[in-house]
């Protein structure tokens, strides 16, 4: 295929992701939540501005990874997610926690200067900037504010996995859109339209995870190509290979078979001024 083939059939588009039912339970099943250290980072920047926590929008949810994150710092968390199959799986036994089907550019349920925080992670760079961020200033109340957030592809502590990792990433990112790639680069651009915002970028997130785990990474890169036009591209049975050969070298020199993964993450956040 042509480099000007793959440039034209590799962008993303939001409403083609996570629509398809299997798409959506391998993402619920094999993205990583961030730490509890980000979630507390967020709300005590809130609390520079505003007193109590009283509500937290989080859009882009997906399956609500992210959103219950914020719950023992809000008082109300809503999460919101255009893709219905994503919001299926969200969890609903949580009190303070409720997760809608919608558009982040539109949250028309949400009045004017009602949100102390508005989050978004990942999903941020697919979606249209000038109407998210118009919409973020309507709703976010003086002083509230905004929060972007995401994370980097994974390394891990075993060179030999992590060789396999970055065969995988760069055999998906002539595929991907370049929204999804800034994205996984951790915003280098992004800046917020509200003075003094700041950048973090010195969080990780640390997690163990499985042959198995990692082989759901690749199955979900798998769901993304057949969503978006590549279901000619299939990675699955090099990756099988790979991972076989792999676990038996490590085993020459290791027992263990869970493996320490390390995902660099960044928050950018901004307060919405108190005198608009």
């Amino acid at each position: 295929m042509s480099d000007e083939k793959v440039a034209a059939k590799s962008e993303f588009t939001l409403p083609s992701l996570f629509v398809d039912k299997n798409t959506s339970y391998h993402y619920a099943n094999h993205r990583h939540s961030y730490s509890e250290e980000l979630f507390r980072l967020i709300s005590d920047f809130c609390k520079e501005k505003l007193e109590n926590l009283n509500l937290a929008v989080d859009v882009g949810c997906g399956p609500g990874n992210s959103t219950v994150g914020f719950t023992k710092h809000f008082k109300q968390v809503i999460g919101v997610d255009i893709s219905e199959s994503q919001i299926a799986l969200a969890p609903k036994d949580i009190p303070n926690c409720q997760f809608k089907v919608g558009s982040a550019t539109d949250l028309e349920f949400l009045p004017a200067a009602s949100v102390d925080l508005l989050s978004c992670g990942l999903a941020f760079n697919l979606m249209p900037k000038k109407e998210f961020l118009a919409e973020a200033d309507r709703i976010l109340k003086p002083g509230g504010t905004l929060a972007i957030f995401g994370y980097s592809s994974p390394r891990c502590s075993d060179q030999v996995m992590d060789d396999l990792l970055q065969w995988m990433h760069d055999k998906v990112i002539p595929y991907v859109g370049k929204e999804l790639i800034e994205a996984w680069e951790l915003y280098p651009d992004l800046e917020l339209p509200y003075p003094g915002w700041i950048r973090r970028d010195d969080l990780m997130i640390t997690q163990m995870m499985s042959p198995e785990g990692i082989l759901g990474l690749g199955k979900l890169h798998r769901r993304f190509l057949i969503e978006n036009g590549h279901e000619e591209i299939n990675l699955l049975p090099e990756i099988e290979d790979r991972m076989a050969a792999a676990l038996q070298e490590i085993r020459q020199y290791s027992d263990g078979l869970d493996f320490e993964m390390k995902f660099k993450t960044v928050v950018i956040m901004g307060h919405k001024p108190l005198q608009c």
